[in-house]
């Protein structure tokens, strides 16, 4: 196993058979991570909209705490969250490649001649209660992330991990 894989799937115990084929993969919005990291950013937002408070009764009296609030989040949400909270809706893995389905926007796909590596990316800096690691396949052009948060990614890494490496035994000559 890839040591990228390895580490993905560490911690993880899922009872999706990986064997199943293809991988049809979808985030689920009402899971207990999920609604626990909404928790902890509208606690955020309440301690930013009483920092506001605070600074309008400090002397700053034009200053209006929902949009030093607004303005806090957005900053937070853009620069020190994943965008994949938000983005991600699933994740397909087919006899053509890996397709990370979107909420908005394209779909990103990677074929299975394009992945030229795999490696492990630890995640965002902000705490957060889902896990955002993630696997990521590279191409010599781009690269897709798979987010471990989704439901039954471990299993999805696993096939992902195989299938490359049957890849690069049948193009290995033999001795």
């Amino acid at each position: 196993m890839h040591p990228a894989v390895a580490e993905f799937v560490s911690g993880l115990s899922e009872s999706i058979d990986p064997t199943k084929w293809p991988i049809e993969l979808e985030v689920d919005p009402t899971g207990s991570n999920r609604i626990a990291d909404v928790a902890l950013l509208l606690g955020l937002i309440a301690i930013f909209w009483a920092i506001g408070r605070f600074l309008v009764s400090a002397g700053l009296k034009n200053l209006r705490p929902y949009v030093f609030a607004s303005g806090l989040t957005g900053i937070l949400l853009l620069f020190f969250t994943n965008s994949a909270f938000w983005m991600v809706k699933g994740l397909r893995v087919d006899d053509t490649g890996v397709t990370l389905t979107r909420h908005l926007g394209d779909d990103p796909k990677m074929t299975w001649s394009e992945i030229s590596a795999l490696r492990f990316d630890s995640g965002s800096l902000f705490p957060a209660f889902s896990d955002d690691a993630s696997l990521v396949l590279l191409a010599s052009d781009r690269e897709l992330s798979i987010p471990r948060f989704i439901p039954g990614s471990s299993a999805a890494a696993q096939r992902i991990d195989a299938l490359l490496q049957e890849k690069q035994h049948t193009r290995s000559p033999s001795p």
